[in-house]
């Protein structure tokens, strides 16, 4: 499940799906979903820099996964069973002012492409930091970096961990060493994360087009 990764703009994709029979409509939970973007999606800019972070529904990794053909409905069935307290976030860094080439090339401290490759794809995992009700941190169970290749001027990466069941306030908290912006923090509401509807099996949406 470790390529399972896409943008909060896929979820749009999915707003017009009409699936009753098997639980929430589709169309109602990506409203759910939209109508409180702030609460699952965070921006942050700091000088030429953009950071998103946004939390991505297993449900909705299910979905694309199973659109893709890259997992069966048994193995997604398994896979959400044995993630329920397994939350993913995606981390997304982009350069605008870098026109549509990789953020990577964007001139900024002393270290080449390949060794900020290096950073991004292993030591950046070190420098990210999930705590739970400001006091615990969680360790990250899941790291993958994900790059455009210069086709945008994102790079995306996903991270996946485990929540507790005492969990009430979740700060994801990262320090940019590579463009000098120092230590950056969001918090999520966990809260208003547990109030999405549930649905009863996502599986059986696959063959929505």
């Amino acid at each position: 499940m470790k390529h399972i990764l896409f943008s909060f703009l896929t979820m749009l994709t999915l707003n017009s799906f009409i699936w009753v029979e098997y639980g929430v409509e589709p169309s109602n939970y990506i409203t759910s979903i939209n109508e409180k973007n702030e609460v699952f999606q965070k921006d942050v800019w700091s000088g030429d820099v953009h950071y998103m972070i946004g939390y991505i529904p297993k449900e909705l990794q299910v979905i694309q996964a199973m659109k893709r053909g890259t997992i069966s409905e048994i193995e997604a069935q398994k896979w959400l069973k044995g993630k329920e307290k397994e939350v993913t976030l995606l981390f997304q860094i982009e350069i605008p002012v870098n026109g549509r080439q990789e953020f990577l090339t964007f001139e900024k401290d002393s270290t080449t492409y390949e060794e900020r490759v290096k950073y991004f794809s292993f030591g950046f995992k070190n420098d990210i930091h999930i705590v739970e009700n400001n006091l615990t941190e969680i360790g990250i169970v899941d790291y993958h970096f994900e790059r455009d290749f210069g086709l945008s001027p994102k790079g995306t990466i996903s991270i996946s961990f485990n929540l507790s069941n005492q969990v009430k306030t979740l700060q994801f908290k990262f320090d940019d060493k590579v463009y000098g912006n120092g230590v950056i923090s969001v918090d999520f509401d966990i809260k208003e994360i547990k109030k999405l509807p549930k649905l009863k099996d996502p599986t059986k949406w696959k063959n929505l087009n």
